[in-house]
C-alpha cells in the first residue's frame, strides 16, 4: 500500500527512524500501513491505486458489445470515472464504478 504524510511525522521501525515530509509517498506492506494509518490518525493516509480500479471498471464491461442495449448507461458511467479521475476525486471515483457495475447487471 503506498502512504502519503499529510503533516510531518517520524516512525520509528525496527531499522531506524522514517522522517516523512507533507506530501511525501512511501510503499509499505498492508498490514505496517494500516496499522500506521490508525496509530498515526491525520498525519498518513493511503493513497488510492488508480490502475487497479481503471482495471476492475474494465474487466466489468468485458464482452460488452455495441449492440447491447446496456452500452450507453455503461459509457455514461465509464464517463463519471474519467471525470473524478481527472479530479482526482477517489469517492467520486468509486460511485462511478458502482454505477458501471450495476449498468452491467442492468440494475437501476
Amino acid at each position: 500500500m503506498v502512504l502519503e504524510a499529510i503533516k510531518q511525522i517520524e516512525v520509528r521501525l525496527r531499522g531506524g527512524v522514517l522522517s516523512l515530509s507533507p506530501g511525501q509517498r512511501v510503499e509499505a506492506p498492508d498490514a505496517i500501513a494500516s496499522a500506521l494509518i490508525e496509530q498515526a490518525k491525520g498525519k498518513v493516509r493511503a493513497v488510492p491505486d488508480w490502475l487497479i480500479a481503471w482495471r476492475k471498471v474494465a474487466d466489468s464491461v468485458y464482452g460488452i458489445t455495441a449492440d447491447d442495449h446496456r452500452l450507453l448507461r455503461i459509457l455514461d458511467a465509464i464517463g463519471q470515472c474519467d471525470e473524478a479521475f481527472t479530479r482526482g476525486d477517489w469517492g467520486a471515483f468509486t460511485r462511478g464504478a458502482e454505477a458501471v457495475r450495476h449498468a452491467v447487471e442492468g440494475r437501476t
